[in-house]
């Protein structure tokens, strides 16, 4: 497939898009400030308390929610309709 020039699609075309390029610029910023909250958080219980097993506890209670959720809930969206 080629453009308008004759030259070669590079596959990019999303990106020609204004509203995607913002939505895509949106997410990526949603993404980095999520994870430096999850940093910060990390940081300043670590400040507080000096103890690395708060800090893990801390990383667990991010991620536990995911898989814990994550089965019920999929199985939930196969068995009920909109």
């Amino acid at each position: 497939m080629s453009d308008a020039g004759g030259r070669p699609d590079r596959g990019n075309g999303a990106f020609r898009h204004h509203d995607f390029r913002l939505f895509w610029a949106g997410s990526l910023l949603e993404s980095l400030a999520l994870n430096m909250v999850a940093v910060a958080i990390g940081f300043e219980v670590y400040a507080i308390t000096g103890d690395p097993l708060d800090l893990g506890l801390i990383g667990l209670a991010e991620f536990l929610p995911l898989p814990l959720l994550a089965l019920p809930v999929g199985h939930l969206a196969d068995r009920v309709s909109r």
